[in-house]
């Protein structure tokens, strides 16, 4: 009993093949004995027992098969979690198209699996049951017409389950066309945002220089003005505020020549301004000229 378990595994059933025949079948394989009886039709037995260790393995592999499917749809329940979470990690999306790429990936084996499949199994004749007697019951025995037709529905449900998870993928990806437009969308109305925010930063800053022009422009007035008091002893030559050489060079000028001395002030106002400015310009260029540039370790 050992030696026939470790051979067939778990007994499943017996059957009497013929008068002195037997057939063991079991969850890891089977054991046939011809006997006297069936030693003539060996030729056909063979047949039998070849195209019944054809359909069970193609059964094994259509229930691995099965199994993958069942992974798939596991994995797309997982896809359809994350998409519905994408907000609550910056990296998800990129993870979401990974994994959609690799479901599509997977499809597109499966359905090519499934094609050989259903190539072989058209391919395969069944021969009808055998007229001898010993063939004939170990025909119907192992059901060899009922194999077929079974794993022949089987794998036209593969056909409807691989369907359903490309479809389902399709979806999924959809989906994700419609949170990317979400997310650009709202990218652009936040870089619409941060731009007027930076027009109104350039619109204050513009103010403000023109106003510092301003400032400048009569600082140096203010300045030119104090230069002119401070060398000729006021800001008038009449009456003992200015000094003794101003009113002796500067008097009869000022009195025969209408308005020089404001002419005076003005071009000294002037030529401060010009040399306030031509240093900013120079101030400028000199920023202007720095090159920053960042290595990449």
């Amino acid at each position: 009993e050992n030696e026939v378990k470790q051979v067939v595994g778990d007994t499943l059933a017996a059957f009497d093949i013929g008068s002195d025949g037997v057939l063991i079948l079991g969850t890891a394989g089977m054991l046939y004995s011809l006997g006297r009886s069936g030693a003539p039709h060996r030729l056909e037995i063979d047949r039998i027992l070849t195209l019944h260790l054809r359909l069970s393995a193609l059964s094994v592999f259509v229930r691995n098969f099965f199994t993958r499917t069942f992974a798939l749809d596991a994995d797309i329940k997982d896809i359809q979690e994350m998409i519905a979470q994408f907000d609550t990690d910056p990296t998800y999306m990129i993870k979401i198209r990974t994994r959609l790429t690799q479901a599509g990936e997977t499809i597109t084996s499966l359905e090519e699996v499934r094609g050989y499949m259903h190539e072989m199994i058209m391919e395969l004749r069944v021969p009808i049951c055998p007229e001898s007697i010993v063939p004939a019951m170990l025909y119907d025995r192992l059901r060899i017409a009922h194999s077929h037709a079974t794993i022949k529905l089987r794998i036209e449900d593969l056909q409807k389950n691989v369907q359903a998870a490309a479809s389902s993928v399709e979806g999924l990806r959809k989906q994700c066309a419609v949170i990317s437009e979400k997310q650009l969308f709202k990218f652009q109305e936040t870089m619409q945002s941060a731009n007027k925010n930076l027009v109104s930063v350039f619109r204050s800053n513009e103010k403000a220089g023109t106003a510092q022009n301003v400032m400048e422009v009569i600082t140096m007035g203010t300045l030119a003005f104090a230069i002119l008091d401070r060398v000729t002893g006021g800001w008038s030559m009449i009456g003992e505020e200015g000094s003794s050489w101003g009113r002796a060079v500067l008097m009869p000028m000022i009195e025969t020549v209408p308005m020089l001395w404001f002419c005076v002030n003005m071009g000294a106002w002037l030529a401060m301004g010009m040399a306030l400015y031509r240093y900013m310009q120079r101030l400028g260029d000199m920023a202007d000229d720095v090159l920053l540039m960042q290595l990449k370790p």
